[in-house]
């Protein structure tokens, strides 16, 4: 079916009928006629073919005005007011009425005569094409809305004669960018600008007096404004929404601000407020986004509500001594805030005040405050802690709701009420303490505190609470810290009986008492501080009365009047990171600190009593850095500091009355780097050191009081470098040194009569050993195995210079052993020169002085760096400048033994046993580089004169030829046998201590053992070398 053809002639018919009743609507076009403008002699006429209106007075000597109409249908040309584009109004008008031109939408243009006194309220209105207007001079009053919405206008130029602009006289001209104000103007009305979005500067008057309610709202452009020191106040919203405005001075007669004057410029940065000024209204500042810092004048007293709401830049604020009162969202929503000075007169800190302040961590709440409002710093997920003053009785709901990062809360003696949701989602907060004055906790006030590990209550009797209190929590994992004595009643108490309830405060054996705080520092307390009084021991940490909570103590503080630290009372308290000990101790009893891993400092007086460090006392303290031990202290027991692996420095009084460093006192304090034992020492017992990989230099009194280094005391001290034996020390033990693989000198005085095996086994580096015996009857015999127990060989004899007093090399020929380094004879001790007779005769001459020592200037090697791609070894040859040196030995080591060694290759004298005065010793000297893995290393040639002289080469090994050494085995004893863990089978020996071979065997691949009557034992296991204990 054809619709199309069916409907065609109706719709034509329709079409053809609308057409015509639309010319019959229309306007018919007249001729221009001349009519009356009712209530008025005045005349109008309006052109059509120029789409003019003209008003006409025929008596223009007499002034007529065009009447004020009710609304615009009353304007008699309404019928034109779509076509008009210009109006004249001719000479003789002195008034336009009221709604006189308003929306004339196409009215482009206004002429208006002199003499024209008033523009009245709306009468150019919603003229939304009108472009540009004339004021003449003489114009007395624009009325409110006079130019409203006039869109195109540009530009206008107020003349002199006016002096108040109406009530929204030019809102929303949205093109107008120009204004010029005159002199005499005193008033600009409300809303008289507002809108004007394409305004970007404005010139006020001197004179001016009043700018009225948002009078320049949302001039959105508007990027500076100067205000006159005439104007006395800043109305409401005055400069609202100016988003483009930065900066603004604030006269000094103004004395208050006006609700909303400022907010949402958000490009405003900078804003000087008079002194004097003494209100800031509500929201003054609001979403002032920019605005990076704010000085608030000392006379205000009052920060109204939202005053800075929304200020995202502002960083810092200090109130005035005067304010009193912080208004609900003063600070709101300050996301940048890290620092607010509250005044000391503060009462009140109202609803949200700084709710959402991101970055505050911090504020002091004045002792003034009594009220603190809801949501007060709710959100502000920075704060870290928080002190409420003794004059709050009421926490308000959610007040620190959201602080995520807040672990301090202290609470005021005097609080009543806790409201609801009060620190809900405080995630970080660990403990609270809730004073006995709290009546009420609302729900949900510590809900999802999901760190909450400590609730302390004072309540002789628990008060009445609810499950929700402690919402989305599991109590059960909650300490609750209850009043000595009443564990029974909480444990009898809804809620409360779900905690795990003890007590953190109690009495001590003995007269003392302990309490624990919530920063969890534990103080030992003596009530009668002049009766000192010692702690009591425990046999293990379960029976210590703070083993509960062990793992949480981070500090300890013993107090004035304790005498000593009691047996095990704080092992195992692995997140103690400090101790304060007074005056009055004297005694730190066996592993009274043992394994507290996280302990960095132990505090003493430096006036202290302290005698005796009992064994174990601080072993395994794995953070401790250093230790400075008073003058006191008489006695270091075994174990004392062992594996304080942090440890760097000790200092050991030179004046003191230290007698006794025990065993392995410091073994395996794997970064202490020097010691110096003082005079008084008696006894250095037995692996003292050991193990101290980083201690480069030992320092040992002259004439010591003890006669023996013990065996194992300085063992596998991998840095150090030289040592000097003092007077008085007649043995040097098994091991003494062993595995000291830098040391490269050995001063030994002629006290010492014996030296025990492997007293310096595997000091690789050993190339000067300087002795003082001066006969034959007074050289010790020693062992071969004094220096090499275990092969293979990494010390060879030959290789070491032995210095002997001038005139013995004959009696050191002659000793086993010692014949076999490369013997050096010292020089004669300069003569002194002689004292001259007193005779007549003349003056002998002077004895000459002993030339000065000529010391190395430089170490040239023959090669600076090596690559190794399968080589076995290589050789490296040191040149010594200049050649004419007094002391030309030198040292050889490695940095990384699992990469390289290093040996010296003898010259021909050496090789035959010849004796070498120092002066004659070579200038080249050669050594042999042995590759042992893949790595990097620095082969290192020191020069021994003192001068610091030395040269490095450096080996990168790529690839090997299979050089490495026998992994390192693993030995132990256990239940009266040795236990063997081997990479591969190997043949074992097992020597006592005195270096008797007690047990050969060969052992397998993997685990093997053999029983040992009760003793000491050194297993030698291939490469690898190790001291037991077998009981």
């Amino acid at each position: 079916m054809n619709t199309k053809k069916n409907y065609s002639k109706p719709l034509l018919a329709l079409l053809l009928l609308a057409a015509g009743l639309a010319g019959a609507m229309r306007p018919q076009r007249v001729a221009a006629q001349s009519q009356p403008i009712p209530g008025s002699s005045l005349s109008w006429e309006y052109d059509a073919a120029t789409h003019s209106l003209t008003i006409t007075n025929p008596t223009p000597s007499t002034p007529q005005p065009i009447p004020n109409f009710n609304f615009p249908d009353e304007q008699p040309w309404k019928a034109y007011r779509g076509g008009i584009q210009k109006v004249t109004i001719g000479a003789g008008v002195n008034h336009v009425g009221k709604y006189a031109f308003t929306n004339c939408e196409k009215l482009t243009s206004v002429t208006l005569p002199a003499g024209l006194k008033e523009i009245e309220k709306n009468a150019f209105g919603g003229c939304e094409k009108l472009e540009s207007i004339t004021l003449p001079k003489g114009l007395q009053t624009i009325g409110n809305f006079a130019f409203y919405k006039c869109a195109a206008l540009a530009s206008i130029s107020i003349p002199n004669s006016v002096t108040a602009i109406a009530d929204g006289a030019f809102t929303e001209c949205t093109a107008l960018k120009s204004v010029t104000l005159p002199n005499s103007l005193t008033t600009i009305g409300k809303y008289a600008f507002s809108d004007c979005s394409a305004l970007t500067s404005i010139t006020l008057p001197e004179g001016i007096q009043t700018i009225g309610e948002a009078a320049f709202y949302n001039c959105a452009a508007l990027a500076s404004i100067s205000i006159p020191n005439s104007v006395t106040a800043i109305a409401d919203g005055v400069f609202a929404s100016c988003a483009a405005l930065k900066s603004v001075t604030i006269p000094n007669g103004v004395t208050a601000i006006g609700k909303r004057a400022f907010a949402g410029c958000k490009a405003l940065t900078t804003v000087t407020l008079p002194d004097g000024l003494q209100t800031i209204g509500q929201n003054a500042f609001l979403d002032c986004a920019a605005l990076a810092s704010i000085s608030i004048p000392k006379s205000v007293t009052t920060i109204a509500d939202g005053a800075f709401n929304g200020c995202e830049a502002l960083t810092s604020v200090t109130l005035p001594n005067e304010v009193t009162t912080i208004g609900k969202r003063a600070f709101a929503g300050c996301k940048a805030l890290t620092t607010v000075t509250l005044s000391a007169k503060l009462t009140t800190i109202g609803e949200n005040a700084f709710y959402g302040c991101e970055k505050l961590t911090s504020i002091t709440i004045p002792k003034s405050v009594t009220t603190i409002g809801k949501q007060a710093f709710a959100g502000c997920k920075a704060l870290a802690s928080i002190t409420i003053p003794n004059g709050v009785t009421a926490i308000a709901d959610r007040v620190f709701a959201g602080c995520k990062a807040l672990t301090t809360v202290t609470l005021p003696d005097g609080l009543q009420t806790i409201g609801q949701n009060a620190f809900l989602d405080c995630a970080a907060l660990a403990s609270i303490s809730i004073p006995n004055s709290v009546t009420t906790i609302g729900n949900e006030a510590f809900s999802r505190c999901t760190a909450l590990k400590d609730v302390t209550v004072f309540w002789e009797t628990p008060i009445p609470t609810y499950a929700e209190v402690f919402n989305h929590l599991t109590v059960e994992e909650i300490r609750l810290h209850v009043p000595e004595g009443k564990i029974g009643a909480y444990k009898a108490a809804n809620v409360w009986q779900d905690f795990i309830v003890m007590a953190d405060r109690g009495d001590l054996a003995g007269g003392l008492k302990w309490q624990m705080d919530a920063t969890y520092t534990l103080t030992i307390i003596n009530p009668t501080p002049g009766s000192p009084k010692p702690m009591p021991d425990f046999n293990n940490w379960d029976e210590q009365p703070w083993e509960s909570f062990r793992s949480e103590i981070q500090a300890v503080t013993i107090g004035d009047g304790v005498s000593a630290v009691g047996k095990c009372a704080f092992t195992g308290c692995n997140k103690l990171t400090s101790v304060t000990l007074p005056k009055s101790v004297t005694t730190i009893r066996e592993g009274a600190f043992a394994g507290c891993d996280k302990m960095t400092h132990v505090t003493l007086p430096a006036d202290a009593k302290l005698d005796t460090i009992g064994k174990d006392a601080f072993i395994r303290c794995t953070a401790l850095t250093s230790i400075s031990l008073p003058k006191s202290t008489t006695t270091i027991e075994d174990r004392a500091f062992n594996l304080c692996e942090a440890l760097t420095s000790v200092t050991l009084p030179a004046d003191g009355k230290l007698q006794t460093i025990g065993m392995n006192a410091f073994g395996g304090c794997v970064k202490l780097k020097r010691i110096t034992i003082p005079h008084s020492v008696t006894k250095i017992e037995g692996s003292a050191f050991n193990s101290c990989k980083a201690l480069t230099s030992v320092t040992l009194p002259d004439n010591a009081q003890f006669t023996k280094i013990e065996s194992d005391a300085f063992q596998y001290c991998k840095a150090l470098e030289r040592i000097t034996i003092p007077n008085h020390v007649d043995k040097i033990k098994t091991d003494a040194f062993n595995g000291c693989t830098a040391l490269a000198s050995v001063t030994l005085p002629k006290s010492v009569t014996e030296i025990e095996v492997s007293a310096f086994e595997d000091c690789k580096a050993l190339k000067d050993l300087t002795v003082a015996w001066t006969d034959t009857a007074s050289i010790p015999n020693i062992s071969p195995y004094v220096f090499q127990y275990t092969p293979p060989a990494t010390v060879k004899l030959s290789d070491i210079r032995l210095h002997v007093p001038h005139g013995t090399v004959a009696a050191y020929q002659s000793k086993d052993v010692w014949k076999e380094f490369t013997i050096v004879e010292q020089p004669l001790p300069p003569t002194p020169t002689p004292t001259p007779t007193p005779t007549p005769t003349p003056t002998p001459e002077p004895t000459p002085k002993p030339l000065p020592e000529k010391k190395i200037s430089s170490i040239t090697l023959n090669s600076s760096s090596r690559v190794i791609n399968g080589e076995a070894s290589f050789r490296i040859t040191a040149t010594i400048n200049p050649g004419d040196a007094t002391n030309k030995f030198l040292s050889w080591h490695s940095s990384d033994e699992k990469v390289a060694t290093v040996k010296v290759i003898p010259t021909a004298e050496k090789r035959s046993g010849s004796s070498l005065r120092a002066y004659a010793h070579p200038t080249v000297e050669t050594a042999e580089v042995t590759i042992v893995g893949k790595g990097q290393a620095e082969i290192i040639v020191k020069a021994l004169d003192g001068s610091g002289v030395q040269a490095v080469c450096s080996v990168d090994v790529r690839s090997t030829v299979g050089n490495a050494l026998l992994p390192a085995a693993r030995i132990y004893a256990a239940g009266g046998r040795v236990y063997l863990t081997l990479p591969q089978a190997t043949s074992v020996r097992i020597y006592t201590a005195s270096g008797t071979l007690q047990h050969t065997m060969h052992a397998p691949a993997g685990t093997s053992s053999v029983a040992l009557p009760e003793g000491v034992y050194v297993v030698k296991a291939g490469a690898r070398t190790e001291k037991v204990f077998v009981n």
